[in-house]
């Protein structure tokens, strides 16, 4: 799916209440985060956050997660929370691959809805340009 950019993703990302700036932090402690007991659900591979999004509307008891590696996306997920306000929602924007890094045995479901398998070869210039950037 193609998406656009998101010039100013880094300020929504930086500005935002709902981004867990260093997820390492709080492996095994991700409950203190929520500041409640409720099971846990991780997406991988967000996207723009639909999925994500609904479900920590219609199920307030339950906590989630939304993780996606690419920046405009994650802001565009941001900016679609708009005003709602979701205590049991926090987003992540790191690489999947480290998940071992961020999570202990706390989440309770896995969600694998269309992400992005492998890198693909057009992302490699864009990977080599934000490495300079």
């Amino acid at each position: 799916m193609r998406y656009n950019v998101v010039k100013n993703a880094k300020n929504i990302l930086e500005s935002s209440s709902y981004l867990i700036k260093n997820p390492e932090k709080f492996k095994g402690k991700w409950n203190e985060i929520f500041k409640n007991n409720n099971p846990i659900c991780l997406e991988l591979g967000m996207g723009r956050g639909s999925f994500i999004i609904g479900m920590a509307l219609i199920h307030p008891n339950i906590n989630y997660i939304g993780l996606e590696l690419d920046k405009s996306q994650t802001a565009t997920a941001i900016n679609n929370i708009g005003s709602k306000k979701l205590n049991n929602l926090k987003i992540i924007c790191a690489d999947a691959r480290n998940i071992i890094d961020y999570f202990g045995k706390e989440i309770n479901t896995i969600y694998l809805t269309f992400s992005e398998p492998w890198p693909k070869k057009q992302d490699e210039k864009k990977d080599l340009l934000m490495k300079v950037i």
